[in-house]
This record gives C-alpha cells, structure tokens and sequence, in this order.
C-alpha cells in the first residue's frame, strides 16, 4: 500500500491516484473550452437577470403600495375639507373613520413613513366631535350665551385638530415623496 504522503507520481500505478482522476476526467470530457466559457457566461446572465428581474418587482411592488398610501392621505384630506365647515358629530366621522383603517395598514407596512402621528391626529379629532344628543341639545339652547360659547369653543378644538391632521399628512406625503424618488 503506498503512503498517504506520497505524490501523486509515485502513485501512478494506483488506480485512485490523481493522474488516474484527471485521465479520466480528461478522457470524459468532450465539451471545448469555449462551449464551457459560454455556458458559464449563460449561467451567469441568467442569475443576474433572475435577480435584477426579482428586486425590481418588489421595488415595484413597493412603490405601488406607497402610491396608494398617498392617494389615501390626499383622500383623507378631502374628507377633512368638508369636516372643516361644520361642528362635526360622531355620525359625521363615518368616511373618516373607514379611511383611519387604510391608515392603520400602512403604518405597519412602512414603519419608516410617518402614519402614526396622522392616526394619532384623527383619533384627536374624533374625541373632539359631538355625540348626536349634544348637538340637538346645543341647537335647542343656542339662545342661551353658555351653549353658544360651548359651541364655538368646540368647533376651535375641532380645527385646531383638522390643522394639525393636515400638518402631519403634509410630513407624511413628503416621506413618502422622498421614498419614491429613490
């Protein structure tokens, strides 16, 4: 038996020894080198390609996400528009509460984008409307000085949180601009 320290020379007799491996590997081998050079360079692009074509589809599918999270804040927005010329009452809030669910989404979506102050602004502004017996208790006492000073002094809250509802989309949008430009 020869020894493991042996070159692969001295092993020539020996059927596994290296000259036997690369005999036949040599002798199985029928492929050219320029056949195995493009295969390499197929595999290759081919990898490249699956991964450029994998990235871009999130990306893609990504900036899809963000754009209808932006369309979602320019909806609440407009919703606020009309909100802001009333006293708002809880039944009032109904379009601006299915919309609070999208914004709710996309805070776990894109944690990076700022949609947890928006929520956190409507949620304000939700606590400052009036409940449905309020505001018929309020018209029928509107002679009285101290519902009329209730009722204004309500509808300062209630834009005070529309202001900062809108401030706090603004620096929504913006992230989200900043997101998509990249």
């Amino acid at each position: 038996m020869p020894s493991l320290s042996s070159t692969a020379r001295q092993n020539a007799g020996c059927p596994y020894g290296w000259d036997g491996i690369q005999a036949t590997f040599s002798a199985t081998s029928g492929f050219s080198g320029s056949f195995t050079w493009a295969a390499l360079l197929a595999a290759v692009t081919l990898a490249v390609s699956v991964y450029f074509t994998v990235v871009h589809r999130r990306r893609d599918r990504r900036f899809a996400q963000l754009a209808e999270d932006y369309r979602l804040l320019d909806e609440i927005a407009v919703v606020l528009g009309g909100l802001e010329e009333i006293t708002a009452t809880k039944d009032d809030l109904r379009g601006l509460k299915s919309l609070m669910v999208g914004v709710r989404q996309a805070e776990m979506r894109f944690p990076e984008v700022p949609f947890g102050p928006v929520a956190a602004a409507i949620e304000a502004y939700e606590k400052t409307a009036l409940s449905a017996e309020c505001a018929k208790k309020l018209t029928k006492k509107l002679s009285d000085s101290r519902s009329v000073i209730e009722a204004l002094e309500r509808s300062r809250r209630q834009g005070a949180r529309i202001a900062d509802i809108r401030s706090s989309i603004n620096v929504a949008q913006r992230a989200i601009e900043r997101l998509l430009r990249r």
